[in-house]
């Protein structure tokens, strides 16, 4: 129960902080919009849209994020608990407009998390996220597709 809330508590950092670990791109500070779209089983759900003020040291910071940094994330997030010796992360990759890594625990729920964020422009990027959890004999999937657009400027 402990290792699957600590891997739930990790996929919500991730879903809710995509701008500031995304990839290694010129990325515009300012107002961002995010559309999410989640399909658990195949069945789907958007999200209203949300915004998010990006800074410009966050933007900086998503200029230089590195597999080390994605996997300091997720130690920070799985906390020092003996379940965090049984999540691997794998196949971290970032180049210039693209990040992938892959996050795989094992145990009594096994769990696998595929991530992918794509910078088109400094202005938009899509992050597709693929968790399957299993418990038992039963598998669920979720889906998760952000889509952000740079708007302008963040309100003061």
């Amino acid at each position: 129960m402990h290792k699957g809330f600590m891997l739930i508590l990790a996929s919500i950092l991730i879903d809710v902080l995509p701008v500031s670990h995304a990839a290694a791109v010129e990325m515009e500070p300012g107002l961002w919009q995010l559309t999410t779209r989640i399909e658990r089983d195949g069945v789907g759900t958007t999200r209203p849209r949300s915004g998010r003020c990006v800074t410009a040291d966050q933007a900086r910071a998503a200029r230089t994020a590195s597999a080390l940094d994605i996997g300091t994330g997720f130690k920070t997030a799985l906390g020092s608990s003996p379940s965090q010796e049984s999540c691997k992360l794998s196949d971290a990759k970032n180049d210039k407009n693209l990040m992938t890594w892959r996050l795989l625990c094992t145990g009594g729920t096994s769990a696998e998390r595929e991530f992918t964020a794509r910078f088109d422009n400094p202005r938009h990027y899509v992050t597709v996220t693929t968790t399957r959890v299993t418990t038992g004999s039963k598998t669920v999937t979720i889906v998760t597709t952000t889509e952000a657009q740079h708007k302008g400027e963040c309100p003061r």
